[in-house]
């Protein structure tokens, strides 16, 4: 059997006998399956998305807003049998549709689940984008929208924050892919995405030149009817308190310099957050709810 290699560190584990990077082994584990009102309008509706909350990452951002699940690993093992029955509940709860946060490290095991049962409404891929050819690939047949973050562009940055110096490059060629599975967005009656790509990105405190170059590598690399956000929730979570210059939830000016930027190069469909947003309280309980 070939070891893993559904993200870029390609750890090669054999994840029946032991976890790999990410924490992951060869059965499903989430933190929480429940509705979720906090994304962009056109995922979260009036209804909500059926939120998947899985544990583990491959990605080490040292100020990951969900580090109780993705650093230390908070969560349960899950059956497909259970996972199908949560997402049932959900859908007859009348989500708009189901969102997998964070899926890169089970992408292979989501493709045996969803080959095996049509949830009937979009499947959402969240991911950091930290993806490669085999997640994606595997992706495919389920992922209706996909919804990566682009988080850093330099190396050293990437290296310091994420743990990853090459982060940017695989985050590029995984939005090029995602592109070329979902190009264009596809809506509903309803105005809700059905079908399509947004790209998201958090601006951080002492890192705009960093959004200024993401925001122009997706000006100069994105169909213009892509759906970009521009996110203000940053709050030093996880261990940015270690890192003296991220330990602070970003400026009205910071995040005024981002939104003017972007809006200066001509985009036409983005989201621009209220700075309201910058709080633990939209976090919600890792409690194991709907499991």
């Amino acid at each position: 059997m070939d070891g893993c290699r559904l993200c870029p560190r390609e750890c090669g584990i054999i994840r029946s006998k032991s976890a790999g990077f990410c924490g992951a082994g060869d059965k499903l584990r989430a933190a929480r399956i429940a509705p979720h009102f906090w994304e962009e309008p056109i995922i979260s509706g009036s209804k909500g998305t059926g939120a998947v909350f899985f544990s583990g990452c491959s990605l080490k951002c040292v100020f990951c807003q969900n580090y109780a699940i993705s650093h230390e690993r908070l969560g349960r093992e899950i059956s497909e049998l259970d996972f199908i029955k949560a997402l049932e509940e959900l859908k007859g709860r009348g989500v708009h549709n189901i969102s997998l946060i964070n899926p890169t490290h089970y992408a292979r095991m989501l493709e045996s689940i969803f080959n095996k049962w049509k949830p009937g409404i979009p499947v959402i891929y969240n991911s950091g984008g930290f993806d490669n050819s085999e997640s994606l690939k595997a992706a495919q047949s389920y992922a209706d929208v996909y919804l990566p973050d682009f988080k850093l562009m330099d190396a050293s940055r990437c290296s310091r924050y994420l743990g990853f110096g090459e982060y940017a490059a695989h985050a590029k060629r995984a939005i090029k892919e995602m592109l070329r599975q979902r190009p264009r967005p596809v809506y509903g009656q309803d105005g809700m995405l059905q079908e399509g790509v947004i790209i998201r990105h958090l601006v951080l405190p002492c890192n705009l030149d960093q959004t200024k170059k993401i925001i122009d590598w997706l000006w100069d690399n994105v169909p213009p009817e892509t759906p970009i956000s521009i996110m203000s929730q940053y709050f030093p979570a996880g261990r940015a308190g270690e890192y003296s210059e991220i330990n602070r939830s970003i400026t009205a000016r910071e995040y005024n310099a981002a939104a003017e930027y972007f809006l200066s190069k001509g985009f036409s469909n983005g989201y621009i957050q209220e700075r309201a947003s910058q709080s633990p309280e939209y976090v919600p309980e890792f409690d194991f709810t709907g499991m």
